[in-house]
């Protein structure tokens, strides 16, 4: 009635799981590839990422920096 219920940690999907074995040199790179305004060649073809994409994946490094600092 009312009172808080415990919260369960967040399941990271399989899918994301390959970032919790990056180094932490190779997430500072990737911190640094977001915010650079470069442009991106990818080996399909496309040169952008999308504003989803990127968000994305800051989102999924923010959450790897926070899991790393909790531990």
């Amino acid at each position: 009635m009312g009172g808080r219920t415990e919260r369960k940690e967040r399941q990271t999907p399989d899918r994301e799981l390959w970032i919790q074995e990056v180094s932490e040199q190779r997430l500072a790179r990737y911190e640094l590839m977001l915010s650079s305004g470069g442009r991106v060649h990818r080996s399909d073809g496309s040169t952008q990422r999308t504003n989803d994409q990127q968000a994305y994946f800051r989102d999924l490094i923010a959450r790897e920096r926070n899991r790393r600092n909790r531990t």
